[in-house]
């Protein structure tokens, strides 16, 4: 139990693995580095929050009868956004074909001339009205269903407040920013007809 250990063995045995360890070390770093990229998918996350407030009376008992209100129908919200109603307009949205302006319509275009017999001023078409055109542009995803945009978005809210967020989670992006923005669009159009 006794033994003695010297530095200089120490520093032979660390000279003559030092390369090994140098070696290692980078190829255990690379290994790392290489694994997260290809195995592990980045999650991307947008929130949004909404304040559900409708409009307000003088009355103080009135304002928080109305307070409350506001409070229940935050779970009324966050139901309607999380079921069929809001997401399969929006996976409908995202999955199908969309109709895109090519070129704008144009109004006709009148000119005036005096008539001799009646000697009345007449309007005149100079130039025709044009109808707009249309094609089609392709759908942006073509494999997203109900239940995938239902896994990837979350609805919370503090308790008593009249602020509900709605949160989604995606591994791309550039579909993350799209879905935040149709889920918000259909949400709100759907909410304001209640």
């Amino acid at each position: 139990m006794n033994e003695q250990i010297d530095l200089s063995q120490l520093w032979n045995v660390f000279k003559r693995s030092f390369v090994a360890m140098i070696v290692l070390g980078i190829l255990g770093a690379a290994a790392a580095f290489f694994g997260t990229k290809a195995l592990v998918a980045p999650k991307y996350q947008s929130s949004t929050s909404m304040l559900v407030n409708r409009k307000q009376d003088n009355n103080p008992n009135m304002q928080l009868n109305a307070q409350q209100a506001d409070i229940q129908l935050i779970n009324t919200y966050k139901d309607i956004i999380t079921r069929p109603l809001v997401l399969q307009a929006v996976s409908d949205n995202l999955t199908s074909p969309q109709k895109v302006v090519t070129k704008k319509a144009q109004k006709a275009v009148y000119g005036t001339r005096y008539n001799a017999l009646t000697g009345v001023q007449e309007r005149y078409v100079t130039k025709e009205a044009q109808p707009a055109t249309y094609k089609l542009r392709p759908a942006k995803y073509t494999n997203l269903t109900e239940g995938d945009i239902a896994s990837k978005v979350s609805v919370s809210s503090s308790q008593n407040s009249q602020v509900f967020t709605i949160s989604v989670r995606d591994t791309n992006p550039t579909r993350l920013g799209t879905l935040q923005m149709k889920l918000l669009k259909f949400s709100k159009k759907k909410l304001q007809r209640l």
